[in-house]
């Protein structure tokens, strides 16, 4: 892996880090609640598991990065807990600043390395909700494992516009339910609350 992928391990780094989180995201909300703050909108979808994979970096995050000169990409998992349970277990929190340079396999590794002591809680593996950020703080994405979709949100209507040609595989918030949820629900009824709650946040 690259050595300039950097885990946050030290309080203080961590702090920063969940400051700026919670500049963008309602952490302690869940879809299909809104969970981004104002002023983020222009909601667009993909799947989760594309978000987990080395093309994703390529074609999405890297992109995003170049476009809006970002640095780095914060990418955290909020469940499992970053502080309550994996820095109590492992002394180093579920988060990772990757540079924009890195590669496909280096985004993969990151992913996929967990702790020595337990390989199964990689980010790759052991992640409910995973969201990804640039410093910039022009774009945003958010991730449900569960439901099987990411969001990405733009800052506003410009900067989605600029973005335009990396996003056209991206899908409404229509399209994201027949494709992607309908799947992971067996109740139909239960499918069609969360499709009218996601509909009115996201639409």
């Amino acid at each position: 892996m690259d050595d300039k992928v950097t885990y946050i391990k030290t309080e203080k780094d961590f702090k920063d880090a969940w400051t700026l989180l919670n500049n963008v995201f309602q952490i302690d909300q869940r879809m299909p609640n809104q969970v981004f703050k104002e002023p983020f909108g222009c909601f667009i979808f993909e799947e989760f598991d594309w978000a987990m994979s080395g093309e994703f970096w390529d074609l999405c995050l890297k992109s995003l990065g170049h476009i809006f000169h970002d640095s780095y990409i914060l990418t955290t998992v909020l469940d499992p807990d970053p502080v309550n349970y994996f820095y109590h277990h492992f002394d180093y929190y579920n988060m990772v600043k990757l540079p924009i340079d890195i590669s496909r396999s280096d985004y993969w590794n990151s992913l996929e390395t967990g702790p020595k002591s337990s390989p199964a809680d990689a980010m790759l593996f052991n992640s409910e909700i995973v969201v990804w950020m640039p410093m910039s703080k022009k774009w945003a994405i958010w991730g449900e494992r569960s439901y099987g979709i990411c969001i990405l949100a733009f800052a506003d209507e410009n900067i989605r516009a600029a973005a335009t040609p990396l996003i056209k595989t991206w899908k409404s918030t229509n399209a994201a339910l027949s494709d992607f949820v309908d799947i992971n629900f067996r109740d139909k009824k239960a499918f069609q609350i969360f499709a009218d709650n996601l509909i009115r946040n996201y639409a």
